[in-house]
């Protein structure tokens, strides 16, 4: 089937066409890979060349084609030509699946693309696009609102945030968890002392730390408090961390800051961690989100531990030993603690791309649930 994909260029800190990373990268490659065509519309809020990008996948498949869209200085007018653009594409190229994902705008354009197209449409949330800066436009949750209610199928990146679209929109179509995967030619265990000569980290300390959004909504100073209260006892602890931030890394000989690694490096910075940890707060963000790190941590085999918020709280329900309360320094105090002394990995299987690919095409081949199998419209469009 032919699926046009739209989506932002720029997300969760990373550049999807240059950094060729995350569920948006890797869902779109992997459903080439079962057979499919896919087409992306990425726009960009910065000035780049809008080429058209082609991934590398290995015949017969075909390969997925990019094409980057700039925004310009006015928003408002660079979402209109991307609508436009997106609509002319479908129009020429006759998709039989419109998906979108990444913001509230897009899933109501991907809505109506799909409507004025007569294709199923697919929306991808991979997180609670409520919590974003442009639901506070009037009138937009609104329509965001009616275009999820109202979608073919609905991927959400976790169990919490499936629960409330099904409640909170009063959806009754096909809504299920994808959550998030990993590439395990990419994420796996490496050796610990060449990636921490690598990042110029010390040998022999024992070191603790995490890689990504660095910020108050993460709830990154409780990890800070937490390294202060532990290293005045544990005198070979160090602390690592990498990511944007919106509050300074505290001053301190024993944190390393290595500022914002290309993702390419992450892999190696777990690696060279004792042990991981993944903040969060309990916020409209916090508890709909599935951080990426835990199956990445799980799939190096480093011991870490999340705080209990949304999915972590569900997917380390068997382990609570890894688990900490949100908010609260002194609970991770204990778990680091523990953690430090007795390392150790909570056995949970890490999911591929490839799996969840695979998955979603079923979802979006499956019964709409009136009766009408979702893929007897996309035979119609053949």
């Amino acid at each position: 089937m032919r699926i046009l994909l739209l989506t932002k260029r720029q997300y969760t800190g990373q550049d999807l066409l240059a950094a060729r990373y995350g569920r948006l990268w890797e869902i779109p490659k992997e459903l080439s890979r079962r057979g499919h065509e896919v087409r992306g519309l990425a726009l960009s809020y910065r000035e780049l060349p809008e080429d058209e990008i082609v991934t590398e996948v290995c015949p017969p498949s075909p390969p997925v084609v990019w094409r980057s869209i700039n925004a310009g200085p006015t928003r408002i007018r660079g979402l209109w030509r991307y609508y436009q653009q997106a609509l002319d594409l479908g129009r020429d190229w006759k998709p039989q699946v419109v998906m979108a994902s990444s913001d509230t705008f897009f899933i109501i354009m991907g809505a109506r693309i799909g409507r004025l197209l007569g294709a199923p449409f697919v929306a991808d949330l991979y997180d609670n696009y409520e919590a974003f800066s442009s639901a506070r436009i009037p009138g937009l949750v609104r329509a965001y609102r009616s275009a999820v209610r109202n979608a073919t199928v609905v991927s959400c990146v976790s169990g919490p945030l499936r629960d409330y679209v099904i409640q909170a929109y009063r959806r009754t179509g096909p809504t299920h968890a994808i959550e998030n995967a990993v590439d395990p030619a990419v994420f796996h265990p490496r050796d610990k002392l060449n990636c921490r000569a690598r990042l110029g980290l010390p040998m022999d300390a024992q070191i603790i730390g995490t890689a990504g959004a660095l910020t108050k909504g993460r709830g990154i100073g409780y990890l800070y408090d937490a390294f202060r209260d532990l290293s005045g006892d544990l005198e070979n602890l160090h602390l690592v961390v990498a990511g944007p931030r919106d509050m300074p890394v505290p001053a301190h000989p024993r944190i390393h800051d290595l500022g914002e690694l290309p993702w390419s490096d992450v892999p190696v910075l777990l690696n060279a961690l004792d042990v991981g940890v993944i903040c969060n707060i309990d916020s409209r963000f916090g508890r709909y989100c599935f951080p990426q790190k835990a199956f990445e941590m799980l799939a190096c085999g480093v011991p870490f531990c999340a705080a209990r918020v949304g999915s972590m709280g569900g997917l380390l329900a068997p382990y609570p030993e890894y688990l900490f309360e949100p908010a609260s320094s002194k609970s991770l105090v204990s778990r680091l603690r523990d953690l430090v002394q007795n390392p150790k990995v909570p056995d949970i299987a890490v999911p591929t791309w490839a799996g969840l690919a695979e998955r979603l095409e079923t979802l979006i081949l499956a019964d709409k649930g009136s009766g009408e199998p979702a893929y007897a419209s996309i035979k119609s469009r053949e």
